[in-house]
Parts: C-alpha cells; sequence; structure tokens
C-alpha cells in the first residue's frame, strides 16, 4: 500500500500541486497490477493510472513495460503539442507490449491506462481500457471518460446488457494497451479556466482511479468525501479505498486527485494563447496515425532521387571528356 504526494515544484500555477496526492493498494491480490505513475519534465507534467491485464506475474510486468515507454517518449515530445506527444507515447508503449507478447509468447496481456499530461493551463486527457477519469465540481460529479468494454459497447449501442452480460463479461475489454497494432487512443485536449477569464466560483478536481474503486463504491459518495475532506486529500483517498475493501473489492485499488485553481473547460479561455504551436498537427488523425512513417518513406524518395541526379551527373560528365577525347 502506498500513498504520497506527487510533485516536488509547480510546472503549472493552474493545479494546487501540495495537494496532488496518489494511493495504491494490492488489497487481497498477491502482486499489484496497477501502477500510478507520474513523471515531472521542462515543460508539462504526466500523471496516469494503469491496470495491467494477465496474469499476477505478467500484469505488473506490462505496466512497468508502458511505464519506461512512455518515460523515453514524452522526453523525446515534451515540446510538441500535447495530443501528438501523449499519443505517441501511448502508441509506442502498446508496440512494445506487443513485442515481448510475441516474444514470450503470452497469449492475454495487456493493459489499461488513464491519464492526463499538462502545460500550463492545456490538459489532455488520454484513456483506453476501463481506467477512469472523473471530474468534480460543486459536489456534483461527471465521468469524463467513456470505459473501453463490452459491457459499454451494448449500452453505447441502446442495447441493454443481459444479467449473464453483467457476470461474465462485466471485464471483457474492447481495446486495451497490446491488443492489436493500430490501437486507438481517446485523446482530449482540455484547458483550465480561473476567475480571471470569467464568472468562475470554485475549484475543480480531476480524479483518476481504477475499476477496483469504481466498482465497489457508490460514485457520488466519492463526490461527497472529497468535497468535504477540507483539503485533506491523502486522508480521503485512503478513506476511499478501505470503504471499496469493505464492500467487497478484490483487485487492486488506485486513485489519484488532482485539484486544479479553477475550472476545467473544452474551449480555449479568452484571449488564451497556446504555448506551443500545434498548426502542424491540425490533420492528426487518432484512427489512422501512421507513427511518422510515410513522412520516413517520403524522406527516403529524396534521397534516392539525389542519387538518381548524381548517376546522370557523372554518365553525362564520362560522356562529354569521351566527346573530347575522340575530337
Amino acid at each position: 500500500m502506498k500513498t504520497r504526494k506527487i510533485l516536488s515544484k509547480n510546472p503549472s500555477s493552474f493545479i494546487d500541486v501540495n495537494n496532488i496526492c496518489s494511493h495504491t493498494t494490492s488489497n487481497k491480490m498477491e502482486v499489484n497490477e496497477d501502477a500510478i505513475f507520474d513523471l515531472q519534465l521542462q515543460s508539462c507534467f504526466f500523471l496516469g493510472v494503469f491496470d495491467g491485464v494477465g496474469s499476477s506475474e505478467t500484469g505488473e510486468f506490462v505496466t512497468q513495460i508502458s511505464i519506461d515507454a512512455i518515460t523515453r517518449e514524452l522526453k523525446l515530445y515534451e515540446f510538441r503539442p500535447l495530443k501528438y506527444a501523449i499519443t505517441q507515447s501511448l502508441r509506442e508503449a502498446n508496440r512494445l507490449i506487443l513485442l515481448r507478447k510475441t516474444k514470450a509468447s503470452y497469449s492475454e496481456i495487456g493493459a489499461s491506462f488513464t491519464g492526463v499530461l499538462v502545460r500550463d493551463r492545456e490538459i489532455c486527457l488520454a484513456n483506453i481500457g476501463n481506467c477512469r477519469a472523473y471530474l468534480l465540481r460543486d459536489n456534483v460529479i461527471q465521468q469524463l471518460t467513456t470505459d473501453h468494454t463490452y459491457i459499454q459497447e451494448l449500452k453505447s449501442h441502446g442495447i441493454s446488457p443481459s444479467q449473464e452480460d453483467l457476470v461474465e463479461r462485466k471485464h471483457v475489454l474492447t481495446r486495451m494497451l497490446g491488443a492489436v497494432p493500430n490501437v486507438n487512443i481517446s485523446v482530449f485536449p482540455l484547458w483550465i479556466w480561473d476567475s480571471k477569464d470569467c464568472d468562475v466560483e470554485g475549484n475543480d478536481v480531476i480524479i483518476l482511479c481504477s475499476d477496483g474503486l469504481y466498482e465497489y463504491i457508490n460514485i457520488q459518495d466519492v463526490a461527497d468525501k472529497i468535497s468535504n475532506c477540507a483539503g485533506n486529500y491523502k486522508s480521503v483517498c485512503e478513506e476511499l479505498t478501505q470503504e471499496a475493501i469493505a464492500n467487497g473489492s478484490k483487485d487492486n485499488i488506485s486513485i489519484v486527485t488532482i485539484p486544479l485553481i479553477g475550472q476545467l473547460r473544452n474551449v480555449l479561455p479568452p484571449g488564451y494563447n497556446v504555448s506551443i504551436d500545434d498548426s502542424k498537427e491540425d490533420s492528426f488523425d487518432d484512427d489512422n496515425y501512421d507513427s511518422g512513417i510515410e513522412e520516413y518513406q517520403i524522406d527516403n524518395n529524396i534521397y534516392v532521387l539525389h542519387l538518381i541526379i548524381l548517376v546522370i551527373l557523372f554518365n553525362f560528365i564520362s560522356i562529354m571528356f569521351f566527346l573530347v577525347g575522340l575530337i
């Protein structure tokens, strides 16, 4: 069991860094396949919850692969637009899980994920699988992410799951890291508004958690306890974890609270300019993005063209010397 504060210094004046808190426990399982990961860089920081899929031996292994890949990729892309950086990082994690899966002949391994990449007032929320992100405002809690599960797919198509589905297919994922090469990751750009921008009263809290918590606790109870914790997020995270265990949770449990100084919205604040120009990424397509392969092929074509021109020039010069010799 581990509870801690996350960041050592303030990377954003719109995040209440001193009160960001995380808590994770293996609960009744031998190994904690959940993982809470934070990474602080020069221009941004990352917070995420992972839930490994597989046996007790592979679940923890997969989350570590994801964390290592994301660390490397975010250090490489931290000055790119947030959507690009977080998507690239998760796709690299997906690639490495698939690679290890093939080499070790694992049949069912993968990871669910939800997390945020933050730069100043920009927040990019990403998720895949069944870890969740919630937004708490004025004791009203709203789920920000959509589960990638068989049950949610039925509900999205207007089909009520049968009792058999709810029992036998409750944890069947339709998407996860490590399932398919062309993984589709849900990514949402968001921004923090404060009282300088508009009539904002009160501050929001982002909550990240795994299914070991939200499946065994009333979500309004989460809202009530966090709203009334008077900033003691460490204590309330532990309390919510214990409540989920008391209600029958035998799974790993993870929760992260991220208090904002302002409110989260899906449009830019008035007069705010994005700190890094993302005009080159306007055509970025989450479903069809090919990780720069096309750009690499274009570069190779240029090299081939240059080589052809050099060969032609060499042949032309050789012919000219030959003709001069005849004269």
